[in-house]
């Protein structure tokens, strides 16, 4: 930690910080994927951000080199009916972000 701080909680790519002063984090551009539904965590509070950084996860939903399991094993951390194959465009999943 420095100042009180780690990288969940300073870094913007691992789910922390602050971009431009206080403003909410950007949305996609519509027709790109977006993690569905926004701000999706797993049973274990992991985003995913950390999904990605974990290395966890690959783009075409397949257990990532840093997983230890199989595609059945994603289950076991679901959340709110979603796995982070079904929530998360870096696991294969999400969907297309809609125009706001």
């Amino acid at each position: 930690a420095n100042n009180g701080h780690t990288a969940l909680t300073a870094c913007c790519a691992c789910g922390g910080g602050r971009r431009g002063g206080d403003v909410a984090p950007t949305t996609p551009p519509p027709g790109t994927c977006a993690d569905k539904p926004r701000g999706w965590v797993d049973r274990d509070g992991d985003n995913c951000t950390m999904y990605a950084l974990g290395e966890w996860c690959t783009a075409d939903g397949q257990p990532g080199p840093n997983f230890g399991g199989t595609v059945d094993d994603f289950a076991a951390y679901g959340h709110g009916g979603q796995t982070a194959l079904t929530a998360c465009c870096v696991c294969g999943g999400g969907g297309q972000n809609e125009p706001v």
